[in-house]
């Protein structure tokens, strides 16, 4: 089995880019997701350009919720808010689509080429890997498609299918409010999985077999890791993804997520210390064993 041990949102600010360089450098995270648009990437680019004899496994973490656009702000309108910054959620994705079915397609596709094109260049010589979806927009199926033509046509051999077996740590977890949540979040990512299958393997992509971080995200620990490692092992999986978040922001950048105070408490929440302590363990067992 090919395992990944992964974190998202590299280049977000300054502090969640720092400590999730800080892990790589440490070998506990074997690769990240970037936000192309982060206000820390030239930060992440100047380490992994000093860093370039060490593997890192980088993807392009399509964005469509927070921070500047790539592409210039009139050419995707449906897009911004009046100050030019990506707005939408996975439901108010679902609401634009129905309403302007062709347009939101079209400048979603505009957008991601922009996001592709900028991390492309930031980490040159180095290679994007794969690319997938911040907050999983990528996995809606009127934009799956889209994402995974662009991700071939930018000669980017994978794509995050957000697949993730029914498990759990402990029993006692299933009673627990965060566990029911993300429940439901899993049950939608596969259901949103079968439809993208197709469309991956059409345009000749590939994808880890499961990806370990939807039931327990932000409580994502060694025993969680391990248990799900173990549930998709039992599906004879050949390459799993697991997701810790381990980047935290400090609370002086809060300004990045102005007037949207639930993703400033994502970025700011404490349980990121916590699933940063638990990827290093975690680090720690596999080099073990």
């Amino acid at each position: 089995m090919i395992l990944h041990i992964h974190s998202d949102d590299m280049g977000a600010t300054p502090q969640v880019t720092q400590r999730m360089l800080a892990s790589w450098q440490a070998g506990v995270l074997s690769g990240f997701s970037v936000l192309a648009n982060g206000a820390a990437c030239d930060q992440m680019a100047t380490v992994l350009a000093t860093e370039s004899a060490r593997p890192a496994r980088i993807a392009c973490h399509l964005n469509l919720s927070e921070g500047p656009s790539s592409a210039p702000a009139e050419f995707v309108p449906m897009l911004v808010d009046a100050e030019g910054n990506l707005r939408h959620t996975f439901g108010s994705l679902i609401q634009t689509w129905i309403a302007n079915r062709s347009a939101l397609t079209r400048q979603v596709e505009i957008e991601w080429r922009a996001q592709i094109a900028a991390l492309q260049q930031l980490i040159a010589p180095r290679g994007v890997a794969v690319v997938d979806g911040h907050m999983h927009v990528h996995m809606l199926p009127f934009l799956f498609p889209a994402a995974a033509r662009i991700t071939a046509e930018a000669g980017i051999p994978g794509i995050r299918i957000t697949r993730e077996p029914l498990f759990a740590a402990d029993a006692k977890d299933l009673q627990k409010a965060f566990f029911a949540i993300n429940l439901i979040k899993n049950s939608v990512l596969r259901v949103c999985s079968s439809l993208a299958i197709p469309a991956a393997r059409r345009y000749g992509l590939v994808w880890p077999t499961q990806m370990i971080g939807i039931l327990y995200t932000g409580h994502m620990n060694v025993a969680a890791a391990l248990a799900g490692i173990d549930a998709a092992r039992r599906k004879n999986a050949a390459e799993v993804e697991v997701v810790f978040h381990v980047g935290r922001a400090a609370e002086d950048e809060r300004y990045r997520w102005k007037g949207r105070e639930s993703m400033a408490d994502f970025y700011c929440s404490p349980l990121r210390d916590s699933e940063h302590a638990e990827a290093a363990k975690l680090a720690a067992r596999l080099s073990a064993l």
